[in-house]
């Protein structure tokens, strides 16, 4: 029996270890045909705010608020206005970087782990044809 050091290592967050921007996740959603607009995380969270009560998004708005709200300042929103929403997307960028779910338990006891290679548009096309495939998703 091997007794750990330490009790975080047993902790294993069993997530992509690589940071996906969100202008790549928008960007493999229009390349898969998904209808939708780009918005500023503003905007997102106002019309979040005026959905009904019982829409799970909304029932999360204060997480989202959380997440999206203060970390975006009127700089970064006026230039995501002016630029469409790139700017702001960089922005959550840099902030997910540095929020990143560390897993280097995972990565040191698990190859597959250590293979993966990042997620990418053509990957995020995959992943709606498979909704669509299955009925998950209807456009």
């Amino acid at each position: 029996m091997v007794i750990p050091s330490s009790p975080r290592e047993f902790i294993y967050h069993i997530a992509h270890p690589d940071t996906i921007t969100w202008s790549t996740i928008l960007a493999g959603l229009e390349s898969a045909k998904l209808p939708f607009k780009r918005v500023t995380p503003i905007e997102w969270l106002d019309a979040v705010e005026k959905t009904e009560e019982e829409d799970p998004s909304r029932q999360m708005l204060g997480l989202w608020r959380g997440a999206y709200g203060p970390t975006i300042s009127p700089e970064v929103t006026s230039q995501a206005e002016s630029n469409g929403a790139q700017s702001t997307n960089a922005k959550l960028a840099e902030d997910e970087a540095a929020s990143q779910v560390k897993c280097t338990n995972a990565l040191r006891d698990s190859a597959t782990m250590r293979q993966m290679g990042p997620v990418g548009e053509e990957q995020i096309g995959r992943m709606v044809d498979a909704w669509r495939r299955s009925g998950f998703l209807q456009v």
